[in-house]
């Protein structure tokens, strides 16, 4: 599991254990953590924006499927809008649990 707050002793634990690694100094842990956190920060965001050209690609090519996104609309200026949840039924998945097909559950 990933632990954006994990201290800097349990940093040094987990790599010693996990792959024979053992940093230094303090120091070089959190420039490392500092590191992850920065060039990971803005991944998620960009990904969201990618969602409803997906949606209209989705509906596009596969007639009769449900895509629903649903946002919640923010304070902040620098953001319209942040993500909250997608559900999305392809065709094909209506069709056979409608004839008595087992589904594909995704968490």
């Amino acid at each position: 599991m990933v632990d954006p707050n994990i201290s800097y002793p349990a940093m040094k634990q987990t790599l010693l254990e996990k792959y024979g690694v053992k940093p230094g100094s303090k120091m070089q842990f959190y420039r490392a953590k500092r590191k992850v956190q920065q060039t990971t920060k803005g991944v998620h965001v960009v990904s969201y924006n990618d969602l409803p050209p997906w949606i209209v690609a989705v509906e596009n090519e596969n007639k009769g499927s449900i895509v629903k996104l649903n946002v919640e609309l923010v304070p902040n200026p620098n953001m319209n809008t942040q993500f909250k949840r997608l559900f999305f039924c392809l065709d094909a998945q209506k069709k056979g649990f409608v004839k008595g097909y087992a589904g594909l559950g995704l968490e």
